[in-house]
């Protein structure tokens, strides 16, 4: 730490024959743009998705007998636990390279870049599969599958080699900023799946579990033939891309090639704060040894990171509580996770797969200027998404998992008798994981920056996690303390993240923001909270108080003053047309 300061106090010189680059606005407003195009078509698919996925849910939910219920989480937990123990941090790591691969060493080493990790996957996957052989008896058994789990687990294996090359290739369209074709293959699985699905889970086949797995592996089959193509049409049009700025540019950066560590090129003022500025020096080696150094350093990080996080996630949580035959927390778990989780990542849509290579183009590019920028607009957006949904959903949670889910059955999977403890475990979920969605944005700016020793001592917490929760598995604790303890684990790690970034890299959480938006969103929630809690449970007073809430949250934030104007100066970058442009950063 001291020497990064006394670093960011002293003056650097560019070498004589060296002329400082500076940042056009061009250049500047390109990764702007490309980064907010990306967002728009991930925003513009989203009431498709989020309306496909709610039904089909809810279709499960009330069709299925609790212990078929059961038997798909743990079976798809299962299959989500194989899938991470195979997949060594590969996928997550490829946003961060595959770009730099393409723009320093070229479009072959590109190609076999990505030729070699698929050999790396399909070996692991082998491996795994005859694992898979020899365990299939005692996996059916300790997980109550039945007498058809022998299929769950060869459907799951096949699963497991379909999925490896679907996310291979849809990582690559993601560090290509090619969320447009993402967004229509997420369209084409999204409708696809869902209709398979009811096909077969429905009369006249009613095939339950198998019906969803089965519906799963042939969606899985087309994603992949057309991801695959996608990934290559991708693959050119950036080659394409960069050749055309090369022949746009008046003249080639002579710094392009230089592996440097100056701090702030000459003619640029200072940064106006206080904590030490980031390094910005870009990543560049041009050896493909290096790049593979690197590459697997990263990926046994995010390894690490995917094991840590596992143990707080509803899918450890599942397993170990069917293994001890805790079905109502399975179920519990199950329902009130699967619910939130789709809606935390349909809100969330707008950001998927734009942060890392956002960050990542900004690191390699040395553009350091642009890092508190794009990490302030970043988290005030999802502020603004965030905080209002979490305490409305909150508010409703009641009214939405007695509408939604309840059912008089005693096999039913909510029941008028298990009804309140399903509310307090959906309101603890949304709770938890909104607000580690809130501050999860500095893990992957640690991760970006290559901070590998901080964002381990932030992932150590979660390895609490999985002894508490195997604890409560085994003395019968009620679901409430497991909830708990998953999401404390979650959102522990995360604040030890934002505290680190803001001692290395010096970048704020926009404190001030964040209260702006809950006040806005406590004077919807305090006035609305009475009526939602005496009020009769229907769908209209339920919709109203909604868009009550919707309506106040508005006109308190824009009285408050709404985005300052330097953020409305950054949305002017986003690909939209002038007139929609303009009409929201108006209301914002």
């Amino acid at each position: 730490m001291k020497s990064i300061k006394a670093t960011a106090t002293k003056k650097t010189s560019l070498p004589k024959d060296v002329t400082p680059a500076k940042t056009t606005p061009r250049e500047t407003h390109s990764l702007g743009r490309r980064a907010g195009e990306a967002l728009f078509w991930n925003v513009a698919f989203l009431p498709i998705k989020a309306a496909l996925q709610l039904f089909v849910s809810l279709v499960i939910v009330k069709q299925f007998p609790n212990n078929a219920y059961v038997s798909l989480a743990a079976v798809t937990s299962l299959q989500a636990t194989m899938g991470l123990f195979i997949d060594l941090g590969i996928e997550r790591a490829l946003p961060r390279f595959v770009g730099q691969v393409e723009k320093q060493l070229g479009r072959g080493a590109l190609r076999r870049f990505l030729v070699n990790i698929t050999i790396i996957k399909l070996a692991l996957l082998a491996v795994l599969i005859c694992g898979l052989t020899f365990l299939a008896d005692p996996l059916v058994s300790w997980f109550s599958l039945g007498y058809q789990g022998r299929i769950y687990l060869g459907l799951v294996a096949v699963l497991l080699v379909l999925g490896g090359l679907y996310d291979i290739c849809t990582q690559v369209l993601y560090s290509f900023f090619k969320q447009k074709a993402t967004n229509l293959l997420d369209i084409i699985v999204t409708v696809l799946n869902p209709l398979l699905t009811l096909t077969l889970i429905i009369w006249p086949f009613q095939l339950e579990v198998y019906g969803v797995m089965l519906a799963l592996l042939i969606t899985t089959v087309i994603s992949v033939g057309i991801a695959g193509w996608r990934a290559l049409v991708a693959s050119r049009e950036a080659v394409e891309e960069a050749q055309r700025e090369r022949e746009l540019a008046d003249t080639p950066d002579p710094l392009h090639s230089l592996s440097s560590d100056i701090l702030e090129p000459t003619g640029q003022e200072p940064l106006d704060r206080s904590e030490p500025p980031p390094d910005p020096r870009p990543v560049t080696t041009g050896q493909p040894q290096t790049i593979w150094q690197r590459f697997i350093r990263y990926s046994a990080l995010m390894y690490f990171f995917n094991i840590s996080a596992w143990l707080y996630d509803s899918t450890f949580a599942i397993l170990v509580f069917t293994f001890y035959n805790e079905f109502l927390t399975v179920t519990l778990i199950r329902l009130s996770y699967s619910f939130i989780k789709n809606l935390l990542k349909n809100l969330l849509a707008p950001f998927t797969g734009v942060q890392t290579p956002l960050f990542s183009r900004i690191h390699a590019e040395g553009k350091s200027e642009q890092l508190q920028d794009a990490y302030s607009l970043i988290s005030k957006l999802q502020i603004l998404i965030l905080v209002p949904s979490a305490l409305g959903a909150m508010l409703l949670s009641k009214d939405l998992v007695q509408l939604l889910f309840l059912q008089q059955s005693k096999d039913a999977n909510l029941n008028p008798s298990n009804l309140t403890l399903a509310v307090w475990v959906t309101i603890l979920t949304i709770f938890f994981t909104f607000m580690e969605a809130l501050i999860s944005l500095p893990m992957g700016v640690l991760q970006v920056y290559e901070k590998y020793k901080l964002v381990v001592i932030s992932r150590t917490l979660p390895l609490l996690g999985g002894v508490l929760l195997v604890l409560a598995a085994m003395l019968g604790w009620n679901v409430i303390i497991a909830v708990s303890i998953m999401g404390s684990m979650s959102v522990g790690s995360r604040l030890i993240a934002l505290i680190a970034l803001r001692r290395t890299l010096g970048l704020k959480f926009p404190v001030p923001f964040f209260w702006k938006v809950t006040r806005a969103s406590l004077a919807f929630a305090i006035p609305l909270l009475p009526a939602i809690l005496f009020l009769p449970v229907s769908w209209p007073l339920t919709l109203v108080s909604a868009a009550l809430g919707v309506i106040i949250f508005v006109a308190v934030f824009r009285l408050q003053g709404g985005f300052d104007q330097e953020d409305k100066d950054r949305l002017q970058v986003i690909k939209l047309s002038p007139r929609v442009r303009k009409y929201i950063i108006r209301w914002l």
